[in-house]
């Protein structure tokens, strides 16, 4: 008995943890920083992580991905976030008020279809601005 209450109970962390893992926190996506941001050509700045405002794209496609300051950049990274995992999908050093990058969705989404949280920073003199924001994968 004791051990099907803490099996039960194993099952309940386990449940609650692959949950919060996928589920990305419905938290303000905004820009942190100087700079504008956009994501297949809309701006993440009002955007959180909830799935209202996740931006679809298809497995197949490639999305470009825009960051924009007043300052120099000298460095830019975007990585994802799936099932609480990260990586660097992009890593480069630059030296303008500005960037654009394209991704192939299907060479970077390692899991397939389902919901990434998709962050760009750069840095500069002076200079350190991040965005984040929801992509569903259809």
């Amino acid at each position: 008995m004791w051990a099907d209450r803490r099996t039960a109970g194993l099952a309940v962390i386990a449940v609650a943890a692959l949950t919060a893992a996928v589920a990305p926190a419905q938290v303000s996506a905004a820009i942190r920083g100087p700079c504008s941001a956009t994501l297949k050509g809309r701006s993440v700045a009002h955007l959180t992580l909830a799935p209202a405002d996740a931006i679809h794209v298809h497995l197949g496609a490639r999305v470009v991905m825009t960051m924009a300051a007043q300052e120099r950049m000298t460095h830019y990274r975007i990585t994802l976030t799936f099932a609480g995992r990260t990586w660097t999908i992009k890593d480069r050093d630059i030296s303008s008020n500005s960037w654009a990058d394209s991704v192939t969705v299907s060479r970077y989404a390692q899991f397939g279809r389902g919901s990434y949280v998709v962050r760009g920073a750069s840095t500069g003199p002076g200079l350190s601005c991040s965005g984040e924001a929801l992509v569903k994968v259809v």
